[in-house]
């Protein structure tokens, strides 16, 4: 594995993308073409199109420069066969916006590499609405366009043009015209198009060309037969232009030119390649087969040591070579001009164009540039070494999350040729059961398995050792925990055999079943060991899932402050090393926001529950899953918005089929059970558990484990039923055997939650006293630990045995035992619970304090607020409250600033928190 930082650079050649070819702008100044665009400067789409050599490029060079001297903020895109590929398209796209207005689009490389499927939705809807708030007017170039043939990358395309807000301005460029929404955009004025018409040279442009900026002796009627016989064709006429220069007899050269456009321009390449150094020529072609170039890179493919020069030299001579970065490091040839350097290559020399990739991919591996290497090596012909150079980087892109980096490269790989490769068949194994691509992982498993049926391998027992943690991994994500216990114990004992990363993944998999047997303070041992492990790993995985295990312990424990240290700690190892939005980031994320959910401190776990729920929790084992779902469920509840509670259940029911988890499934049904009878629709409740326990059976069991938590959860809801039935007796038995079974295990939090449930039930039954005393030992570990949902969720009932046990410590007559700070404990709990059965526009969920008090808004600013949640752009409010854009960023200017928030997503949340939006 190469020696690499864990800040991922970009390399320069890609930092040119986002740079337009240098010294194209100092060419004949197209006028007539940039008024046309300029009478368009507020439309959404500018588009160039044209067959090659018309100068689509340079006219989107000079359209540039025009924008960047008026203060404005262009962006570059320059595209090649390469970026046909939606991820890739993508990150490259926003990376280009962000070279020239970095606070936008911070996050989104980090997502789109976590490979999740809902990523590249979220991150053209986050782009949209970032664009929204911006001020000020982005310009974005997109050069290149026919290169791409994706119809997904097309589609985003689309939505992006459809949904941006007006400050968004495109400029596409192609050879053909691209299947956008052309006819809507005319018909709204929204498209500006310059086609081959527009592009060609007309006369006194042919004329300035030849005779100006090419200082070549020729007169009027020479320029209009080069004008009619190249019909404005500018790459044949700057051909021609480089034969004249050369030609002793130019009327003789120029009236030889005949035939249509394909022919003329054949005829003129052949005649300035023919005319060239033999030199020069070699060195043109062998370099035909790079997408850029540079000095080194040149160097190395040619064997010339003076290729920068002579780089510099054919850009000076117009030789149709630009450069891609004002440093002039790195450069290109004209796509028409390669295209027919690479045919003379193949037609003169076939047999140097293996050994030329060759090359190239041997100086792109040395700069740790995989892509390129590898496609290189395809290009030559070397499967081995493009599967080789795979290999190398392919546990390094696992260890940093980039997932759909690596799954590309091994797209490109024929299957066959890497089916025994059991290295990179692990990254493969790796990279899709993280992301919960558990099928793909399987047949990587599947391919390492009969590599092992073979010879006798010479590292074959630590290749069986990971293959172990690897379907361990799989089959924990599964909520499968039988054998996987006894499988890595002995495993995980060898760390100089297995090394820190497998050692470490068997750890964590290991403290998971522990946990879910209930074995916390073996879990928190397990961990504390394999802490060292983590550190050692180059990536954030396997530290990330280390310290949400610790948390998941701990809070099973009740121990609450340790857990949310815990859970912080992996979600902040996770945002700095693999990005905010990274898969990892996700995981931790749900955790901590359950645990602040349980804090009642909702704003915060809003806010990452909902990160979770959008950007998808394709990963990790079910708890992630259960605590995204239920939780986003609960908040909806909080405001009342029922409807939206149960689309966020019924989420959570597809991911539990899609990735067979029956524990996430039992829980979202449980929740819905609580739903209803929330509603007041006990016959809804009564029927869906009666359906449960037809089809989905938890019978009890004295073995800890998935059974019995499955087993627990049905019971919980059983009793809810029942005491919502009125058969308290039944009620309270199940409650006080879930206490006890939690006890014995050491379950403080379960025991806690189903004594809270307990108290309710007593007290709506009318045992006042017996109530109170259920709920004493939930107030005393609440009264140390911070515990507020626990109680709260269980309703009004509750709330009244809280008043009377806080009524009862003022006076003196509880137990001993309850610890002094229990009276204001009460207190605040009471507190909140009074607020919560005010109606939802009076109610904060930011915190157990009261709500704070903001500036009222005006009518109007409700109006915009409302059709913000609704994903109104500016541009559609303008239209429906017929007023300009920029009244409409006036008003939402002023609305961030009353809501304390700095974006559209934020202000929806934060409005519904406080209740502004039904």
């Amino acid at each position: 594995m190469p020696n690499r930082s864990f800040k991922i650079t970009k390399p320069r050649q890609i930092m040119s993308k986002f740079k337009p070819p240098a010294g194209s702008g100092s060419l004949l100044p197209r006028r007539r073409l940039l008024d046309k665009i300029n009478e368009g400067l507020n439309r959404r789409l500018v588009l160039i199109h044209g067959p090659a050599g018309f100068g689509k490029t340079t006219l989107a060079v000079q359209w540039r420069q025009v924008l960047i001297e008026r203060g404005a903020r262009v962006a570059w895109l320059s595209l090649d066969t390469e970026d046909d590929e939606l991820e890739r398209f993508l990150c490259y796209m926003v990376e280009a916006i962000r070279y020239v207005e970095p606070s936008i689009g911070i996050d989104a490389i980090s997502l789109l590499e976590g490979k999740s499927e809902q990523a590249t939705s979220f991150v053209l809807t986050d782009l949209v609405n970032e664009l929204e708030v911006f001020e000020g007017e982005i310009f974005l170039v997109l050069d290149d366009w026919h290169l791409i043939r994706n119809e997904a990358i097309q589609k985003s395309l689309v939505f992006l043009i459809e949904h941006a807000p007006s400050n968004l301005h495109l400029i596409i460029t192609s050879r053909t015209q691209p299947p956008l929404p052309l006819g809507t955009l005319r018909v709204q004025s929204q498209l500006t198009e310059i086609d081959s018409v527009d592009l060609r040279f007309d006369v006194d442009e042919s004329s300035i060309f030849l005779r100006d900026l090419n200082q070549l002796d020729v007169d009027s009627d020479d320029v209009q037969l080069l004008w009619r016989t190249t019909e404005g064709w500018i790459a044949a006429l700057q051909l021609a232009s480089i034969s004249l220069r050369s030609s002793s007899d130019t009327e003789a050269l120029i009236h030889s030119f005949s035939g249509k456009h394909q022919a003329i321009g054949k005829y003129l390449v052949e005649n300035v390649l023919n005319n060239l150094p033999a030199a020069t020529l070699d060195f043109l072609m062998k370099t035909s087969i790079l997408e850029s170039l540079s000095g080194d890179l040149c160097a190395a493919v040619t064997g010339r040591a003076d290729s920068q020069a002579l780089l510099e030299q054919l850009q000076e001579e117009d030789m149709f070579v630009r450069a891609r970065d004002e440093e002039m490091q790195w450069f290109r040839y004209h796509h028409l001009f390669a295209d027919f350097l690479r045919r003379r290559l193949e037609r003169d020399h076939p047999e140097k164009v293996a050994s030329l990739h060759r090359a190239a991919s041997a100086w792109f591996a040395a700069q740790l540039e995989t892509e390129e290497a590898v496609r290189h090596a395809l290009a030559a012909g070397d499967i081995d070494r493009a599967i080789e150079l795979v290999e190398r980087d392919a546990m390094w892109l696992v260890h940093h999350s980039l997932m759909a980096t690596l799954l590309r490269l091994i797209n490109r790989l024929p299957r066959d040729r890497i089916a025994n490769r059991c290295e990179l068949q692990f990254a493969i194994a790796w990279a899709n059961c993280l992301t919960h691509h558990s099928s793909e992982a399987q047949k990587a498993l599947e391919h390492i398995e009969r590599s092992l049926d073979g010879p006798t391998l010479p590292n074959e027992d630590s290749i069986r050792a990971e293959a172990q943690v690897v379907q361990s991994c799989i089959d924990i994500f599964a909520d499968r925990l039988t054998g996987v216990e006894a499988l890595l114990r002995p495993l995980i004992v060898d760390v100089e055999a297995n090394g820190p990363w497998v050692t470490g993944v068997g750890a964590n998999v290991l403290t998971y079943v522990l946990i879910q047997t209930f074995r916390f303070e073996e879990a928190l041992s397990l961990q504390r060991w394999a802490s060292s492990l983590h550190e050692r790993n180059p990536g954030p995985f396997s530290g990330v899932y280390g310290h949400c295990f610790t948390g998941m312990a701990e809070f099973a424990l009740g121990q609450l402050t340790q857990a949310e240290e815990s859970f912080s700690e992996a979600l902040r190892l996770a945002r700095n090393v693999a990005g905010r939005h990274s898969h990892a980031a996700q995981l931790a994320g749900a955790l901590l926001g359950q645990l602040l959910y349980e804090r009642n401190a909702l704003g915060d776990a809003e806010l990452l529950l909902e990160d979770s729920r959008t950007l998808g929790v394709e990963g990790g084992v079910g708890d992630f899953s259960i605590a995204t779902y239920i939780y986003s469920c609960r908040l909806e509840v909080l405001n009342e918005r029922y409807g939206d509670a149960h689309a966020i259940l019924d989420e959570g029911a597809q991911v539990a089929r899609k990735q067979s988890i029956e524990r996430l499934a039992h829980a979202v049904e449980s929740e819905r059970i609580r739903l209803y009878l929330l509603q007041g629709d006990l016959r809804a409740a009564d029927q869906l558990l009666i359906y449960l326990d037809e089809i989905r059976p938890a019978p009890a069991t004295e073995e800890p484990g998935i059974a019995h938590q499955l087993h627990e959860i049905r019971q919980r809801s059983r009793a809810r039923v029942l005491g919502a039935k009125g058969e308290y007796p039944a009620a309270v038995q199940i409650l006080n055997l879930l206490i006890a079974d939690a006890q014995k295990r050491g379950r403080r939090l379960a025991e806690m939650q189903s004594r809270a449930q307990l108290a309710c039930v007593l007290e709506i039954a009318g045992n006042r006293a017996e109530a109170e005393t259920a709920l004493i030992p939930a107030v005393i570990y609440g009264a140390s630990d911070g515990m507020f949902r626990t109680f709260l969720d269980e309703g009004p009932r509750l709330i009244s045995v809280l008043e009377r046990l806080r009524d009862r410590c003022r006076h003196g007559q509880v137990p001993a035992e309850m610890p002094p700070t229990s009276s204001y404990t009460l207190a605040t709990i009471i507190a909140a619970g009074r607020q919560e059965r005010r109606a939802p526009a009076q109610r904060s969920s930011q915190s157990v304090a009261a709500a704070p008090t903001i500036e009222p808004l005006k009518a109007r600013e409700l109006d915009i607020l409302k059709m913000l949640s609704q994903g109104r752009s500016n541009k559609e409010i303008s239209r429906d409250l017929g007023v300009g854009i920029d009244t409409v960023k006036w008003y939402l200017k002023g609305i961030y600033a009353k809501l304390g928030v700095a974006r559209r997503v934020q202000a929806t949340t934060a409005a519904r928190r406080l209740g502004l939006l039904s």
